[in-house]
């Protein structure tokens, strides 16, 4: 018999591990199934147990994004929404680089703490500063607490050199850079774990 487990689509965070799938998946969650003996799942159940007694899946995400708000403890729930956005527009534009052999970049910031309460104005101006336009087309999103994507459509950086005046920045071009998209399209880019700041 398979198990089934709730994981959160932004970050991959499982939420839940239940063993009959008696509700639907809240906004923003995936359900995997989980082929395994029913002995080993049960024993998995036994030393993990559910993170809050009694809780749903629905419940957990909602405790989780209610934390959110504490800049403390992340980012807020706002900014979990625009990441999302941004991560299914990325996985759009792989798709349609493949299809289309349409080319796209993606710049990366790792925001200094001065910035981080503007962040959105800091990015716009730095593009601004490197001619840079940005169209209806292209995406700009709030990754973490520390980080900002840009989604540049039909546009090569590589031969840009992108120096904020606080910061970093890093640009990712497609089909260039295809294995690193990818990664960051799964959430697996260093820059989505830390800041090179610890403030």
């Amino acid at each position: 018999m398979p198990f089934w487990a709730f994981v959160e689509a932004l970050t991959g965070d499982v939420l839940d591990v239940v063993e009959e799938l008696d509700e639907e998946a809240p906004p923003g969650v995936i359900v995997i199934e989980l082929p395994a003996r029913d002995d080993d799942m049960r024993a998995w159940l036994a030393r993990h147990g559910r993170k809050k007694a009694g809780a749903s899946a629905r419940e957990l995400l909602l405790e989780k994004e209610e934390a959110g708000d504490d800049p403390k403890k992340g980012g807020t729930r706002e900014e979990m929404r625009d990441a999302e956005q941004f991560f299914a527009r990325l996985e759009q534009e792989l798709l349609r680089g493949e299809i289309e052999r349409r080319r796209f970049s993606v710049l990366l910031f790792d925001l200094h703490p001065v910035d981080r309460p503007l962040a959105q104005e800091f990015v716009l101006a730095t593009l601004t500063a490197h001619n840079l336009e940005l169209l209806p087309t292209d995406f700009v999103a709030r990754l973490r607490d520390h980080a900002v994507g840009v989604i540049l459509q039909d546009t090569d950086t590589r031969n840009v050199r992108l120096v904020p005046e606080r910061g970093f920045a890093t640009s990712l071009n497609f089909p260039e850079e295809r294995v690193p998209l990818n990664a960051l399209r799964r959430r697996r880019h260093p820059l989505l774990r830390k800041s090179v700041y610890r403030g």
